[in-house]
């Protein structure tokens, strides 16, 4: 495995991280922020396939809807949550 590959690797599993714990983004939201920076699809995709497999969308979802959104009718809920990239 070429040394700049294995870098921009461990930068995108920082970054996933990073985004998945303190800002709470969707998978979509993560990936486009990955994109903007030029980094390869193959890259982000296969580093992303295992948020993918996990329940972290549903786990982001929920902890928004027990706090930030809890005061929101289901209909700005939900627009919220397509606004953001969550698929239901």
């Amino acid at each position: 495995m070429n040394i700049h590959l294995a870098t921009i690797s461990y930068y995108v599993k920082c970054f996933i991280r990073q985004c998945a714990k303190l800002k709470q983004y969707s998978i979509y939201e993560i990936y486009n922020k990955l994109l903007q920076k030029g980094l390869q699809t193959s890259i982000i995709e296969e580093e992303l396939e295992l948020l993918k497999d996990s329940d972290y969308e549903e786990q982001v979802r929920e902890k928004l809807e027990n706090g930030k959104l809890k005061s929101y009718d289901e209909e700005k809920k939900k627009a919220y949550f397509y606004r953001r990239g969550f698929k239901f």
